[in-house]
């Protein structure tokens, strides 16, 4: 097991971001309606399209250092956080209406939106691997942070006039949620993969990429259309190598001639080389 915590760090770090964006966004664009299930709905669009964002945005901010894929996974983010806070919100809310009340009913809304935005990741490079651990994270992380927020949120009723408590309870509440969420995507990730790459030296040292054993093929190079994007390094081709899964392994085939790898002490070239454990 390989916990990568810096990038545990960055998912939550963006994740707060994007709930206090999404409390600024309601308190701005925000509407005041009789008719709680119009709330839920507009409420769950603007945290779902901040948080969907800046979630969506992680790996190319920090990972792939990519302009493109920084957008690409925004947008992917954008269009699933809308849906993911208005379900997530909605149906939170019948939940809450059936059990009679509780907490812990208001915050499976919340579970269930997280749930949602954890597979955008997932979505935008096609891995339905990282789509599951994105979900079950996005599950755990919105369940905490939403159950947090909503206690949070009665406190704050209790003690404070009710535009204060709303300000606060909201802005504190929603950078919570988003904390949990994003961290809980990275972490459970990283516990329940089976196979992932570790980066022993340069500029991406220490960072780990999750490797699908549902993928045919995952390309490792220079372009930022690779799955696995090393950008700017002169000793990295555009479409450098790929890597297969093949009966519980992982091979590595170079597409351009052949690489030079490092086994037991030496430098070998190779055109093919079954990945070690």
């Amino acid at each position: 097991m390989n916990v990568d915590y810096r990038g545990v760090y960055q998912r939550s770090l963006l994740g707060g971001l994007g709930g206090l964006v999404g409390w600024a966004m309601i308190t701005v664009f925000g509407v005041n309606s009789s008719n709680v299930y119009l709330m839920d709905l507009w409420t769950g669009a603007l945290v779902g399209i901040s948080m969907g964002i800046c979630s969506g945005a992680w790996e190319g901010i920090f990972r792939s250092h990519s302009a493109r894929r920084t957008i690409q996974g925004a947008r992917t983010g954008a269009a699933i956080g809308v849906l993911g806070g208005m379900l997530g919100l909605i149906l939170g809310e019948v939940i809450h209406s059936i059990s009679g009340g509780g907490l812990i009913f208001r915050a499976l809304g919340w579970a269930i939106f997280g749930a949602l935005l954890g597979i955008n990741e997932g979505v935008s490079r096609r891995m339905v691997t990282k789509m599951a651990f994105g979900a079950y994270g996005g599950f755990l992380g919105g369940l905490m942070g939403g159950s947090t927020y909503e206690w949070l949120f009665g406190i704050c009723r209790l003690v404070l006039p009710r535009q204060l408590s709303q300000a606060v309870g909201g802005a504190i509440g929603l950078v919570i949620l988003g904390l949990f969420v994003g961290a809980m995507i990275g972490l459970v990730e990283d516990l329940l993969r089976a196979a992932w790459l570790l980066f022993l030296n340069g500029r991406l040292e220490g960072q780990t990429r999750t490797l699908d054993p549902l993928k045919q093929t995952t390309v490792i190079g220079r372009s930022d259309q690779a799955e696995i994007c090393i950008l700017g390094d002169p000793g990295v081709l555009s479409r450098h190598v790929q890597i297969q899964p093949e009966a519980g392994r992982f091979t590595l085939q170079p597409l351009e001639g052949s690489v030079v790898v490092d086994r037991a002490g030496s430098q070998l070239t190779v055109t093919s080389e079954v990945l070690q454990p």
